[in-house]
């Protein structure tokens, strides 16, 4: 089972302006972003505990100002939901009534649904009894409604159509590693050809690894094969494959327990990625390769992304 809350939590901390413009646009223009922003998520611990109503890690709670009003204050409750729940209406309407009574400022409620259920949105709460009668109602954003809009989504200069992407494909592909890794692959390459910030790459490149996590085997062929389609120069941007790479080779070299091993890992990436760029290796180059000490595997294994030929690399 993919974990979703904290890979959410995280990235609309890192684009929360971004992700209120990507999803919901009245809000974003209501919304003075020049005055800025602030995140109050330990001052929404301490009331969760008050309320009982069990505060899950991806609640967000974000102190905004409104353009009208004098720049008047509002509190913004976010609840990324990724598991369909029983009582959800009535825990937000919790909240909403424990955050207005410890801040008396106005509350808004937002619940973004990440669960593939077909179920309607419980958005909700409702009480009537002599008279005294509540209706409580509030905004439900479901990621599941945007997979008819697969090539909007890929258009956009968002980072958050890239975050739905990546959800969108971990809750199809959770089941079928061979996709996941070309997904996974698909994704990056997008985020690629983007032309984001190095730290923009970087952040939603963690997202898109997080949720789409695969075992060790398939993470090393993802290496292998984004580098030999997008060369060194791109890799830049994201981890280094070439030190992630022999970080992979030094941990198996360990878990072997043989001073041998530590390059075992880091031949194997070589191999495979010099036949994704070259072709089948000749006998005298997988000899080398399994001969070549630490050292130098690590030389090749740096040099092979910018290398034109074998012979320019082993020559």
């Amino acid at each position: 089972m993919t974990e979703f809350d904290s890979p959410w939590k995280t990235i609309c901390r890192k684009f929360f302006q971004q992700m209120i413009a990507f999803y919901w646009k009245d809000a974003y223009d209501d919304i003075d972003w020049q005055r800025g922003f602030s995140f109050c998520d330990k001052e929404l611990a301490k009331i969760s505990r008050q309320a009982k109503t069990g505060l899950r890690i991806a609640d967000k709670l974000v102190a905004l100002h409104l353009k009208n009003g004098a720049g008047s204050m509002v509190m913004l409750h976010i609840e990324f939901q990724n598991q369909v729940a029983a009582n959800l209406a009535e825990r937000i309407y919790t909240y909403h009534y424990r955050i207005r009574d410890h801040y008396q400022k106005p509350v808004v409620n937002l619940v973004i649904r990440g669960d593939r259920s077909k179920l309607p949105n419980q958005n909700l709460f409702e009480f009537d009894m002599w008279g005294c009668r509540l209706s409580f109602q509030f905004p439900v954003i479901r990621l599941e409604d945007w997979r008819d809009q697969m090539d909007q989504l890929r258009a956009s200069r968002n980072p958050f159509a890239i975050v739905t992407l990546a959800h969108l494909a971990a809750q199809t592909n959770h089941n079928d590693p061979q996709r996941r890794l070309a997904d996974k692959l698909s994704l990056t390459k997008l985020l690629l050809s983007k032309n984001f910030s190095k730290t923009m790459v970087q952040d939603l490149f963690t997202f898109i690894d997080w949720v789409l996590a695969m075992p060790e085997e398939l993470e090393q062929q993802f290496q292998v094969l984004l580098a030999a389609e997008q060369g060194a120069a791109t890799m830049r941007y994201i981890t280094s494959i070439e030190r992630s790479g022999i970080k992979k080779g030094r941990e198996e070299g360990i878990l072997l327990g043989r001073k041998e091993g530590q390059a075992l890992g880091i031949a194997r990436s070589l191999h495979m990625l010099l036949e994704k760029r070259f072709g089948p290796l000749p006998q005298n180059i997988q000899q080398q390769i399994q001969a070549a000490d630490l050292s130098r595997l690590e030389y090749w294994f740096a040099r092979s992304l910018d290398a034109n030929s074998l012979h320019e690399l082993f020559g």
